[in-house]
């Protein structure tokens, strides 16, 4: 009876020491999974910091987009405008510049006959 009480506190001794041995596992593991864990999550919060620098620059930059599209389409529009003038002025170069010239001769017979009458 004595042996029987003997292996029985040996087993709780044993017991007992793989329970602690366990337990001390568990919170070494727990504890570092605690601190994985806080690492993960200020790792999270950089990153989302980050998209929302992000997502802002990106805001940003479609509405300097729109900004640039607006304004070249206006100037899409006064190039347009100024192509109707230059093709114009191109069309009736030759005729203007003729009529001109003869004004000119005119100008110049006018100025001979009033220097010859002086």
């Amino acid at each position: 009876m004595e042996y029987i009480r003997e292996d029985l506190e040996k087993e709780i001794k044993v017991a007992r020491e793989e329970e602690a041995k366990a337990d001390a596992d568990y919170q070494r593991q727990r504890a570092d999974l605690t601190n994985t864990l806080n690492a993960q999550e200020k790792v999270k919060t950089t990153l989302e910091g980050e998209l929302a620098d992000i997502e802002s620059k990106i805001s940003k930059a479609e509405g300097t987009m729109k900004i640039k599209k607006k304004e070249k389409k206006a100037l899409k529009e006064e190039k347009e405008a100024l192509d109707e003038k230059c093709e114009w002025v191109d069309k009736h170069f030759e005729d203007r510049r003729s009529q001109r010239q003869t004004e000119i001769e005119g100008l110049q017979n006018a100025k001979s006959i009033l220097a010859g009458a002086v």
